[in-house]
């Protein structure tokens, strides 16, 4: 009898965690088609202009992937090119590879290197 409630407990968790990740796939799909997150469609590098911690305006690329839930791309001022996965955020979307971070909040987004300032008020250039 004890096997069978461990049992079902078991396939219960696995049912609550495939509707916890539909769920999450849903909201994200909502949030996209809402124009919350600056999903283009289009696998194509966004020109970002934003503030260093100097106050000098530099320039940067964004590139959101044609799916939503793949990685971002980051091309920093010097070249540099980072793969930021999505994470948890209390506002906005937030991408990081533990090293840099990408942060977009209210169409403003700023970037941070192991967790301290590094470009602010990023805007995409139109």
């Amino acid at each position: 009898m004890r096997e069978f409630f461990r049992q079902g407990a078991k396939e219960i968790g696995w049912m609550l965690a495939g509707m916890a990740a539909a769920a999450i796939m849903a909201a994200v799909m909502v949030m996209v088609f809402q124009g919350k997150i600056p999903f283009t469609g289009e696998d194509e590098w966004l020109e970002c202009l934003c503030q260093d911690q100097h106050g000098r305006q530099v320039e940067l690329q964004v590139k959101f992937p044609s799916n939503p839930l793949n990685p971002v791309m980051l091309r920093l001022p010097n070249g540099e090119e980072r793969e930021l996965q999505m994470v948890r955020a209390p506002k906005g979307f937030r991408y990081s590879d533990g090293r840099y971070t990408f942060w977009d909040r209210f169409n403003k987004a700023s970037v941070t290197k192991n967790g301290r300032p590094l470009y602010d008020n990023c805007t995409v250039l139109e």
